[in-house]
C-alpha cells in the first residue's frame, strides 16, 4: 500500500511562484500538480480529487466565478477541496466577495516563506469536518497502540477523523483501520497516522486525532463521496 502524499493543485502563471510553492511543500509529504490557468484547473478537477488548491488571483483562461461553479458542483471530486486565492495584497482585495459565497480563502503572496507555508498547513488542518459516529477498527503499526482496538469516531474531514481513545497514544504512531458506518456497503480501509491529542476543553472528548496516509483500493473516493454527503461541523456560538 503505497503511502499517498496530500494532493493539492496549484494554478500559476508565475513560475517564481510556483517554485516557491515547491520548496515550501516538499514531496512525498505533498503531491503537487499545476495548471497555467483556470480553464486546465477545472478540467483537471472534474475527474480527479484535489484536497487544496491553490489559485493565483485572478487566474486566467476562465471567469473566477465560472471557475468556482465549476469545481464546487455536485458532479464535482472537488466540491468539498479547500480553494485558496492567493496574489499581491492590492489585488486580494477584489477576491474577498468569493469567501462568503464559495467557502474560499485568502492569502497574501507576498509575506515570507515560513509563515506562507504556516499559513497554508493551518488551511489543511481546519478543514472541513463532519459530526459523524463510525465504528473503527485499527491494528497498529508501532507500540503507541494496541496491536488491535475497536474504537468510533467523533467526528471526521477528508484528510482524517478524531477517534475517542481514553488511553495514551504516541504522536506519530501509523496503523491500519477499518471504517464502517451503516451508510457504507463495505468498509473503508487504509492507513492513518496519529497527528495530535484531543483538545478537551474545545472537542469535548478524549482521544487523538489522525490523518489519512492511504487508502485501499478504490476505497478513498468512496469515502471522500460519502463524507461530502455528510453535514458539516457547526461553530459553537
Amino acid at each position: 500500500m503505497a503511502e499517498e502524499g496530500r494532493r493539492v493543485l496549484v494554478v500559476c502563471e508565475r513560475p517564481a511562484m510556483s517554485e516557491r510553492i515547491v520548496a515550501i511543500l516538499p514531496a512525498p509529504q505533498f503531491d503537487l500538480h499545476f495548471a497555467p490557468d483556470a480553464a486546465e484547473a477545472a478540467r483537471l478537477a472534474r475527474d480527479q480529487f484535489f484536497e487544496l488548491m491553490l489559485v493565483q488571483y485572478p487566474a486566467q483562461g476562465l471567469h473566477m466565478r465560472e471557475f468556482l461553479d465549476e469545481i464546487r458542483c455536485r458532479r464535482s471530486p472537488c466540491r468539498y477541496s479547500i480553494v485558496v486565492f492567493f496574489s499581491d495584497p492590492e489585488v486580494l482585495a477584489k477576491a474577498e466577495k468569493f469567501r462568503a459565497t464559495s467557502d474560499c480563502q485568502i492569502l497574501d503572496a507576498s509575506i515570507d516563506d515560513e509563515t506562507l507555508r504556516t499559513a497554508i498547513l493551518e488551511f489543511l488542518l481546519y478543514n472541513t469536518r463532519h459530526p459523524l459516529c463510525a465504528q473503527v477498527r485499527l491494528e497498529s503499526f508501532d507500540p503507541g497502540l494496541p496491536d488491535v482496538l475497536m474504537t468510533e469516531t467523533v467526528n471526521v474531514s477528508m484528510s482524517g477523523m478524531l477517534v475517542r481513545y481514553e488511553k495514551p497514544v504516541v504522536i506519530g504512531s501509523r496503523f491500519v483501520f477499518s471504517f464502517e458506518h451503516p451508510g457504507l456497503a463495505d468498509p473503508v480501509r487504509g492507513v492513518a497516522t496519529v497527528v495530535r491529542f484531543s483538545r478537551l476543553a474545545v472537542e469535548s472528548v478524549r482521544g487523538f486525532a489522525a490523518r489519512f496516509v492511504s487508502f485501499v483500493g478504490e476505497d478513498g473516493e468512496r469515502f471522500r463521496s460519502f463524507i461530502a454527503e455528510q453535514p458539516p461541523l457547526q461553530p459553537r456560538t
